[in-house]
């Protein structure tokens, strides 16, 4: 009679659970198991190919088990390996003295009584099928015979060690996809020209490129306390603020009742930041919904700050500005330094002009370049110095 303790079987699941963050450990869990169940333990892997791939178990003791399921044959002449391999249920254990005794009613050349393990009792049953792989466990005990064997008892056990394989390995498959899926993004963020950043909308920075880390370290125009982004000028704190509030739950609510990313609206912030002399940076910010097929983020939205390059606008601009949409002297002057600087009262102290005079050359330049806020004519001055 094989005994199994409450103790043992403990053991064996909490080391069955730290595999699935570390799967070089698997190895002297089987070792674990085989101490604490009084057996030998078997975990065969299988590629697409049908083809053992040595990734868990001792390569000797896998050949034992291989070869003799498959030398068992089943039904319709199949091999007991590939009935479990392509179509035995996940986690439905199978008796291996029922498929022996079974291969010897049916099979006229049934495994030889001299294998090493033809005599030994034991469980056997598909724990993962994942993208053409799959993984078989495994436990024969050698210590008993056929007939002592007392499968209602040590069915219980064993049902519980392979569920708990199977959700380790389904773990570790995640973790395994995750990791890939993170290491595409950085290599796809690095080629990226400009500083790119994504924050939650608690402003808690997930992931940045490393052109963002150096202006993170630069710290003119953010910063970063902890994880937290910081922004170092106001209208930014503005901007974030405005955008981090949107992605909430006004903005999970839309595609929670079912619109499509492109129906759900978006918020998005751009902001012009004067960074030293003329030169002048272009900060978007902009909310973006949890992807669909990711439940695991259906309650997470995302912020995208990306900052592009210093840019000094040419000075022939203000001829531009004159020639194209017809501006005076004046009003071309106020364009290109509102555009500039990003601020009026910076733009009223550098021309000497008076706040009412501002107003109205702001009226006819919005009037004769069909633009409507002082965001609209920024965004329009750079597009026709090539920024955008």
């Amino acid at each position: 009679m094989v005994s199994i303790t409450a103790h043992d079987e403990f053991r064996v699941l909490e080391r069955v659970q730290e595999c699935a963050g570390n799967p070089s450990l698997w190895p002297q869990t089987l070792q674990c198991v085989e101490r604490s169940l009084k057996c030998r333990a078997y975990m065969l892997e299988f590629g697409p190919d049908k083809e053992h791939t040595g990734r868990f178990s001792d390569a000797t003791q896998a050949k034992e088990l291989i070869d003799f399921l498959d030398n068992v044959r089943t039904e319709a002449n199949r091999t007991a390996l590939r009935f479990l391999i392509d179509e035995a249920a996940v986690n439905y254990p199978y008796c291996k003295a029922q498929l022996t005794n079974r291969s010897k009613e049916v099979s006229k050349h049934p495994v030889p009584a001299e294998h090493p393990i033809a005599n030994w009792p034991g469980l056997i049953t598909p724990v993962l099928r994942s993208r053409g792989t799959t993984v078989l466990v495994g436990c024969l005990w050698s210590t008993i015979s056929m007939e002592e064997a007392d499968p209602d008892y040590v069915m219980p056990p064993f049902r519980r060690f392979a569920k708990a394989v199977s959700s380790a390995l389904d773990v570790a498959e995640r973790f395994s996809e995750a990791a890939s899926r993170k290491e595409a993004l950085q290599l796809m963020a690095s080629s990226q020209k400009n500083a790119m950043c994504l924050i939650d909308e608690d402003l808690s920075i997930h992931f940045s490129t490393p052109s963002y880390r150096e202006l993170l370290k630069d710290g003119h125009i953010f910063t970063v306390h902890g994880n937290r982004l910081v922004p170092t000028k106001k209208e930014l704190e503005t901007a974030l603020t405005s955008v981090s509030q949107q992605v909430g739950a006004p903005f999970r609510s839309g595609a929670a009742a079912g619109q499509s990313l492109d129906a759900t609206p978006v918020p998005e912030q751009s902001v012009f930041v004067s960074v030293h002399d003329e030169a002048l940076c272009h900060v978007s910010i902009r909310g973006l919904p949890s992807l669909p097929g990711t439940p695991e983020l259906a309650e997470s939205n995302f912020i995208l700050v990306e900052v592009r390059k210093p840019y000094k606008l040419s000075e022939d601009l203000k001829g531009l500005l004159r020639s194209a949409f017809g501006l005076s002297n004046g009003e071309a002057r106020l364009a290109y330094d509102l555009a500039v600087s990003g601020s009026l009262a910076e733009t009223l102290e550098n021309l000497d002009i008076t706040r009412n005079t501002a107003k109205t050359h702001l009226r006819r330049i919005y009037e004769k370049t069909s633009t409507q806020s002082q965001l609209e004519l920024t965004q329009l001055i750079h597009s026709l110095s090539g920024l955008f």
